[in-house]
């Protein structure tokens, strides 16, 4: 998840643009969650069924305690390094694009579901189910990526 940076480069991208005259209009910013970034795609309900920001790693900056809750849909309090940083919600709603990684959730579906005694494939479908609106299920983030690539995108890691 990398403390939300995915989200935060996607913010920053759309911020410096427009401070050098580029409207939202014309430009898009696509962010793709995979690996460890998957559970960011994800509802409430499943953050808080699963334990994801404990398993993730995931802290919420207003307890200090694993994350219960997406904390980059929709932000409140201390949960992004600035208070003028828009969550994905409010992204989306400026013509960002987000997919999440098929792959990953398959995977990270399989690991939940054995460190909690359950079926991978009914934690993998109520995944799928518990996806975001407008967030684009894809079948792999190097698929997507590389596709992105090939109309014109560059990519930026939003690492460490």
């Amino acid at each position: 998840p990398h403390m939300g940076l995915p989200i935060v480069w996607n913010f920053a991208f759309l911020m410096t643009n427009n401070q050098t005259g580029v409207e939202d209009s014309n430009m898009t910013a696509v962010t793709v969650l995979r690996h460890d970034a998957v559970p960011y795609a994800m509802e409430d309900r499943l953050w808080e069924k699963y334990k994801l920001g404990e398993f993730f790693k995931v802290t919420d900056n207003n307890t200090g305690r694993p994350a219960m809750r997406n904390t980059v849909y929709m932000p409140k309090g201390k949960d992004m390094p600035l208070p003028i940083i828009e969550g994905i919600k409010d992204l989306q709603k400026r013509g960002s694009l987000f997919c999440v990684c098929d792959l990953a959730l398959n995977v990270y579906s399989g690991f939940i579901a054995e460190q909690q005694g359950l079926k991978q494939e009914e934690v993998y479908a109520d995944f799928k189910g518990g996806l975001l609106p407008e967030i684009q299920l894809v079948p792999s983030g190097v698929w997507a990526l590389e596709r992105a690539q090939k109309k014109g995108c560059a990519y930026i890691f939003a690492g460490e």
